[in-house]
């Protein structure tokens, strides 16, 4: 049946009871993402409008902000920055694009450009800000919020152009450079083990035990649904029995502890759901296309799950100094994301990829033939598969194994994919008409923006 939806006599009737009329109470203050009221007398809920506390105030506006800047790109022109700092804010080096950013005012639309000056000892970050024409408007020390990113195969500090965390967290740190960043990594291939060992829940449970004060998903797993002929209680209702995850639980420790959880909407149309939207009450991020409309992938389209919108269509470019080619932009800030690597640094990385795929196959035999006795071990047991779930240490321990061969295999496959013909990787991924599309880039982006507007509160 679902909580009934909030009228006007019902806002009366709850007043009274608090003792006063509409007129003469006290404007109340509402958190969260679908906010609701209880009448005192009967412990009735109601629903409010999804967009009536703060969060998804700001969270409206910076949708509309978004829409227009898809529409209108910002204009990075700088008639009244002094010559300095229009050096900064058009170098396209990778230390000078990583030290700055476009801020967006989410209260009045506003853009400003925020310039790192410097580092001081307790953290926090001096920033010269500017205005959207490069005019100073003031400097300022920014407390650095923390920003938790779980996803797959992040390999940090290395290019890695197969690796969908390294993308993600690019995403971010282009659009907050001056946030704290915690990278936990998950795959794939775990969903086996018990609900403690696999990579996703302890990546969870170290969230729950950081001070991380926001939290980017860009993974989940899609239901089919056709949100519009049924409510969402009922999707709820479907969901839970189609997917029950342990995982559930924890976003809501989380999100009950203060930090706020953005996922991922999903990436396969309107008719589908990410169920780890519909169980958590996490906040849902979807994708809006260069023309400002929601992107077609973009799934969880119900407000009660998605509640945020960012760009999730990008057009990859190199960057070049004259004729040299120095970077690659995927993110459409200005300046570099990522080195462009030279043959002789690829020849490097070549190297040191042989000698990992060395030390895998070493391991992968190993791991092959303790597997190989436990098999043995069984049959000697006289024991099939079936018989073996039942006897949960001996299962579990050939699963282990097999999991780790699978990852093994896996790990050796994209090593030598990055080995052989290495040379021209760049080109292979970069196609001129390649667009990099999906709401995994969306939701570290709005993340990121969110942290920085907390960031920036009370300064302008």
């Amino acid at each position: 049946m679902g909580i009934p939806k909030i009228n006007i006599q019902a806002v009366r009737s709850w007043a009274k009871a608090c003792g006063g009329s509409v007129l003469r109470s006290k404007p109340q203050t509402f958190h969260g993402i679908n906010p609701t009221i209880t009448y005192p007398k009967t412990g009735k809920t109601f629903e409010l409008p999804r967009f009536i506390s703060e969060e998804m105030k700001v969270a409206r506006n910076m949708n509309k902000i978004a829409i227009n800047q898809a529409k209108n790109p910002i204009k990075y022109e700088f008639p009244k920055a002094t010559a300095e700092d229009l050096k900064r804010l058009t170098s396209e080096t990778i230390k000078a694009s990583y030290k700055r950013v476009a801020w967006t005012n989410p209260k009045d639309g506003k853009v400003y450009h925020l310039l790192e000056q410097s580092r001081t000892k307790d953290g926090k970050v001096l920033v010269r800000i500017l205005d959207h024409e490069g005019a100073f408007v003031k400097e300022a020390a920014l407390t650095p919020k923390t920003v938790a990113i779980i996803d797959e195969r992040f390999i940090p500090g290395v290019m890695n152009y197969n690796s969908h965390g390294s993308l993600v967290s690019t995403y971010a740190r282009r659009n907050n450079p001056f946030a704290q960043y915690e990278f936990h990594e998950t795959h794939v291939f775990d969903n086996f083990l018990p609900g403690s060992e696999r990579s996703y829940i302890k990546s969870l449970n170290k969230v729950l035990n950081s001070k991380a004060d926001y939290l980017s998903i860009s993974i989940g797993t899609d239901i089919n649904i056709t949100q519009g002929k049924k409510g969402v209680e009922q999707l709820r209702e479907i969901v839970t029995k189609t997917t029950p995850d342990e995982s559930d639980e924890l976003i809501k420790a989380i999100t009950k502890k203060g930090t706020r959880v953005l996922i991922s909407s999903g990436n396969d149309g309107k008719d589908v759901v990410n169920h780890m939207l519909v169980h958590s009450g996490a906040e849902g991020v979807g994708s809006i296309s260069l023309k400002g409309k929601v992107s077609e992938f973009s799934a969880s389209r119900n407000s009660s799950f998605t509640q945020h919108y960012e760009l999730g269509e990008y057009n990859p470019k190199y960057i070049y100094k004259g004729n040299k080619t120095i970077g690659i932009n995927f993110t459409e800030t200005p300046g570099c994301d990522i080195k462009y690597r030279t043959p002789k640094e690829l020849n490097r990385i070549k190297e040191t990829f042989e000698k990992k795929i060395a030390k895998i196959k070493n391991e992968l035999e190993v791991s092959k033939k303790e597997a190989e006795d436990t098999l043995i071990k069984r049959k000697q047991l006289g024991r099939s598969i079936s018989d073996m779930k039942k006897s949960s240490k001996l299962f579990i321990k050939w699963k282990k194994l097999n999991y780790k061969k699978d990852l093994l295999d896996r790990k050796c496959w994209q090593l030598k994919v990055h080995a052989s013909d290495i040379e021209d990787f760049s080109d292979r991924f970069f196609r001129i008409n390649k667009i990099l599309k999906g709401t995994s880039l969306s939701t570290p982006i709005r993340t990121a923006k969110l942290a920085l507007n907390d960031m920036m509160q009370g300064v302008l």
